[in-house]
């Protein structure tokens, strides 16, 4: 009986904690981006933490251990990132996408997003620049409900590329730091697998509750009462997986975009630790300094890159602003303005802040710091 309770009680605790897993799987984003780096395009997804996703049959497996063993390489592979070797050797699988605030991608949600709201035209309009930079022609036969339904394929155990409904790797301008892909279920039962393994968790599923479930058959015809035998190590194995998920995501940390947004933050709350008392009417009393440009660019530097003011409005301006439910220049200190910028959101964010750093310099007044001359630029002043 004490070795039934035993094997009640592990079968159900793996089931439990599996359980989730296969009901609602999400894999949360640290970056997407169009990697171009041996000259083809493909949409790059890099998950924070290792996805679930198989990405290496068993057979592939040994055969790429066994090519590195025989010439220290794998063959098939192709660069990733500039310094990574990855396979495209996994399965493809459906994924939805949510709250990654881009709208090729995110599945259609009744949530009412306050703010600038990056639409379908604004992210053509980002694509169109993006391709026209590195010279290829912009093809805008693909629309939104072309790319609604997507395809991942993963290649390593941080990465996936994103494949179009005809299995191919898409080449669309896609640049965002946030959101979550999910797995529907059923698919998750076989798509998935434990990281590390090669088992689907379907069968550690089943595997799991026939481990629960033959010590019960056992017991049941014993008179000591094996119902409640059975009952009691059912509620264990319930506590031991409850007390498993929440030790997991207290151990979850945050993404490297994440953490940076809330350093930023902190900084400017010791900078202007009541905003709400510099709120400012629309017009000229909502400018920023240049070093305010220029500390956010240095601040995110790793996640700007070459991107746009698309993504830095999406990614970093919105976040650090939705608290509080203003501009950008009212959290960290509005300024009268000296100098209206317009400017193409489609341009590169780093050129744009060098931009402003060169003509700060050029226009500051004698004995004047050029960090302090202001300027008046549409996504941080509304």
């Amino acid at each position: 009986a004490f070795l039934g309770c035993i094997c009640i009680i592990f079968g159900c605790t793996f089931f439990f904690i599996l359980l989730p897993y296969v009901l609602r799987y999400h894999a949360e984003i640290e970056d997407i981006t169009l990697d171009r780096t041996d000259g083809k395009c493909r949409v790059i997804i890099r998950t924070h933490g290792r996805h679930w996703l198989p990405h290496r049959s068993v057979q592939r497996f040994l055969k790429d251990s066994m090519l590195r063993f025989r010439a220290n390489s794998s063959a098939g592979t192709f660069v990733l990132g500039g310094t990574l070797n990855a396979s495209s050797t996994g399965r493809p699988v459906p994924a939805v996408f949510f709250n990654t605030d881009h709208p090729f991608l995110d599945a259609p949600s009744s949530k009412n997003e306050e703010g600038w709201i990056m639409t379908e035209a604004a992210a053509l309009e980002a694509e169109a620049s993006a391709l026209y930079f590195w010279a290829k022609p912009m093809e805008r036969t693909e629309s939104k409900q072309k790319i609604a339904g997507h395809l991942i394929q993963p290649v390593t155990s941080h990465h996936l590329i994103l494949l179009g409904q005809d299995g191919l790797p898409t080449s669309r301008s896609i640049e965002t730091s946030k959101g979550v892909l999910r797995i529907p279920f059923p698919l998750t039962l076989f798509m998935l697998s434990v990281p590390g393994t090669f088992v689907s968790i379907g069968l550690l599923m089943v595997l799991s509750a026939l481990l629960a479930l033959l010590p019960f058959l056992a017991l049941i015809s014993s008179p000591e009462g094996a119902k409640w035998v059975y009952f009691l190590s059912s509620m264990i194995a319930v506590l031991l997986a409850t007390g498993f998920h929440l030790f997991v995501a207290s151990l979850r940390p945050i993404t490297p975009t994440q953490r940076t947004l809330r350093r930023h933050m902190r900084n400017i709350a010791r900078l202007n630790p009541q905003p709400e008392l510099t709120r400012r009417k629309k017009g000229p009393e909502r400018a920023v300094r240049a070093g305010h440009v220029e500390d956010l660019v240095t601040t995110f530097q790793e996640s700007i890159r070459h991107r746009d003011m698309y993504y830095v409005a999406t990614n970093i301006i919105k976040p650090v602003t939705k608290a509080h439910r203003l501009s950008y220049a009212e959290c960290v200190g509005p300024q009268t303005v000296s100098w209206f910028v317009s400017h193409y959101w489609g341009t590169s964010f780093s050129h744009f802040a060098a931009s402003i750093q060169k003509h700060s310099e050029a226009v500051v007044q004698p004995f004047n710091s050029a960090q302090d001359v202001s300027y008046w630029i549409c996504s941080f002043s509304n």
